[in-house]
């Protein structure tokens, strides 16, 4: 920091300037900030044209220090280490204040405004418009105070007279006071004083000083170790504070100028940083954040340079990206200030993902609106912006009978709205494109799966049209069973089914297989299938005749009952016997041949046998009741031509409805008679 007064360099911690006095609290330098900021003053007109001049100087006077260290040939003043005896100080001063002279010592080498005229030995400009005092002189300084708020020791400066500047003389690392040589010219001669001699030194006559030989450079010595912290000076009592002026602004500026020319640690520290800070804005201008970081890093404390690391510049650059509504890469830039606990950067994430999802929503992009509303958490609503979304999304899947992703997105939409109710009416849509496509299973399960509206008869059918469909396939076993799934009160399909048996049993037949084709007429129930079916057996006995098939002999006997065709003859042609039974409820009537008897009274059942051939048979019979229960076995022993067997039924014992007479030899068990009768 410099004081606003003099100009005086000022540690952070002192409070008092140690030069003129003033307070610390009351300074502020043209804008000078503790963290070495240049900020923008207040000025009339006319400060800032003549500010506009100085630091056009200032610009002028940092061109040619950099083309000086190009050229390794500028010397710069460090007046941080102090030099042994010899070292030219140059000392800032104020251009305000005129002050006393309270004492001179010998040493000092000064130089003013007339030295610093025209160009030094390196090239690097002088001032040529130093200020001057009141008295248009040279202003004279004060005395520099040490660590501990004493002024520091050292040999007087000597001002253009040749006299000693009022002040207190610098003390060196030793203790001892500071002595200093002559400024040397461009030609390796002392500089001139305004009298036209050399600057005088140690107070020696000068004529002696014209003779004095150039004393060689002495080395540098090594750095002393920083003092301590210095105790707070006391405050200086009627201590009169003045308002800046504008003399005072730019004397601010020719100090700088000063510290640039002598190399002093403000300038070397400070405009590397302002360069880094033009260029990090530069760079986040153009979008390169990381690399602007890195500059603001560079360039701290400058102006917000430390802000600027610390999340605000990816925080600015998300700001122009939302602006210019890129609202996705400006969450992401938010995010990472948020990351560095940037105050806001947060919340802005979410409002950049709420706005994305806004921006979507109105393109009808349901789905990534609702990934975006989802990220934007509890903003402007989100979550019920995710909900109808959802629904919108599901509203346009379904218009685009996408049903099972309108379905998705109406289950995500949760209760909003009737979306529960979308549900059902995506599933019956389906099924009824579906069915109208053919596909009637999954159009079943739909209608079903919905319940929506007539879903039942819909369900119905879909089976009726599936049936026909496996009819029309000749899978008659599927189609029987899809008419049997049919609900009876939406259609009676028993007469549907039995034209499927109908159609089943005449392929069948065609296709030889008489005795699943007659199994399969017998199972007709709503039409006569008599003559089919014995005219299946018929062609079955033809294809398997032999008496020992007890298939051939079954339908032989069933063809004889029924009168078919020669079904007596092919029967005695196969056994060699004439057999005729009958029944009623005598056993010694053969006159009185019945096919039904009464459950009122015992039952005889009667079997006359008749043969050309001298043989006999061992025989064995039993009845078959309606229920499927079984009669004790009765044994009839030998027959022979023209005899006549009976087997009886107690009333009680007599079940009602159909029962059938069974008759087998004993010793091949070959069917011998099959008759079917009537217990009424």
């Amino acid at each position: 920091m410099f004081c606003d007064n003099c100009g005086c360099e000022i540690a952070p911690e002192v409070k008092i300037c140690p030069v003129c006095g003033k307070k610390v609290e009351d300074m502020n330098p043209a804008g000078i900030t503790d963290a070495g900021t240049i900020e923008d003053v207040s000025t009339t007109a006319d400060d800032k044209a003549e500010t506009a001049d100085v630091m056009k100087q200032a610009s002028d006077i940092e061109k040619n220090l950099s083309d000086a260290a190009d050229k390794e040939s500028a010397d710069v003043i460090d007046t941080d280490d102090m030099e042994e005896e010899g070292t030219t100080v140059l000392k800032a001063v104020d251009l305000e204040k005129e002050t006393s002279v309270d004492e001179d010592e010998e040493g000092t080498t000064v130089l003013n405004s007339d030295m610093l005229k025209g160009s030094a030995p390196n090239g690097i400009p002088s001032f040529q418009n130093r200020p001057m005092g009141v008295n248009n002189q040279p202003m004279q300084g004060r005395p520099m105070m040490g660590p501990n708020g004493q002024p520091m020791q050292g040999r007087p400066v000597m001002g253009p007279n040749g006299q000693p500047m009022p002040g207190r003389p610098m003390m060196g690392p030793n203790g001892q006071p500071v002595q200093g040589r002559p400024m040397m010219g461009p030609n390796g001669q002392p500089m001139p004083g305004p009298n036209g001699q050399p600057v005088p030194m140690n107070g020696e006559d000068k004529k002696k000083n014209k003779k004095k030989e150039k004393a060689p450079k002495q080395p540098k010595p090594p750095k002393q170790p920083k003092p301590q912290k210095a105790p707070k000076p006391p405050k200086e009592q009627n201590a009169s504070k003045e308002k800046k002026g504008k003399g005072g602004k730019i004397a601010l500026i020719v100090i700088l100028i000063v510290i640039v020319l002598a190399g002093g640690g403000a300038a070397a520290i400070f405009v590397p940083k302002f360069m880094n800070y033009n260029k990090a804005e530069d760079a986040l201008k153009n979008g390169k954040v990381d690399e602007a970081i890195d500059l603001y890093n560079k360039a701290k404390p400058i102006k917000d340079s430390k802000t600027k690391v610390n999340g605000g510049a990816y925080f600015e650059y998300a700001e122009n990206l939302f602006a210019a509504g890129n609202f996705v890469e400006a969450a992401d830039n938010y995010r990472k200030a948020a990351g560095l606990n940037y105050e806001g950067a947060a919340q802005k994430e979410k409002e950049s993902y709420f706005s994305q999802a806004e921006k979507l929503y109105g393109e009808a992009n349901y789905t990534e609106a609702a990934d975006y509303y989802e990220k934007a958490g509890d903003v402007n609503g989100a979550a019920d912006k995710v909900k109808e979304c959802s629904y919108m999304n599901g509203c346009a899947l379904e218009g685009e009978k996408k049903y099972d992703e309108a379905i998705q997105a109406f289950t995500a939409a949760g209760d909003y709205q009737d979306a529960a109710e979308k549900i059902k009416e995506c599933y019956y849509n389906d099924a009824v494109d579906k069915m109208a496509a053919g596909d009637y299973i999954n159009a079943k399960d739909l209608f079903v799966k919905s319940e929506y509206n007539d879903y039942a008869d819909k369900a119905n059918e879909c089976l009726c049209l599936l049936a026909e469909q496996y009819v029309s396939q000749q899978d008659y076993s599927k189609a029987i069973e899809t008419y049997g799934q049919v609900d009876s009160s939406y259609k009676d399909c028993t007469a549907d089914i039995d034209a499927v048996r109908i159609k089943w049993a005449k392929l069948l037949s065609d296709g030889k297989d008489y005795k699943a084709a007659v199994e399969m007429y017998s199972q007709v129930t709503t039409k006569d299938m008599t003559k089919k079916i014995n005219k299946a057996k018929s062609k079955y006995i033809k294809d398997h005749f032999d008496s020992n098939d007890e298939t051939t002999m079954n339908y032989i006997c069933d063809l004889r009952q029924a009168g078919y065709d020669s079904a007596d003859d092919d029967y005695t042609a196969l056994t060699g016997w004439f057999i005729e039974s009958f029944v009623n409820d005598d056993k010694e009537d053969y006159k009185s041949k019945n096919d039904s008897a009464s459950s009122d009274k015992t039952i005889y059942i009667h079997t006359m046998f008749l043969t050309e051939n001298d043989v006999t048979m061992n025989l064995k019979g039993y009845v078959v009741y309606s229920d499927g229960t079984k009669s004790n076995e009765v044994t009839f022993g030998e027959v022979k031509d023209r005899y006549t067997t009976w087997m009886s039924i107690d009333s009680s014992q007599a079940i009602k409805g159909a029962a059938t007479l069974y008759i087998y030899e004993i010793d091949t068990n070959r069917l011998i008679e099959k008759y079917v009768f009537t217990i009424e």
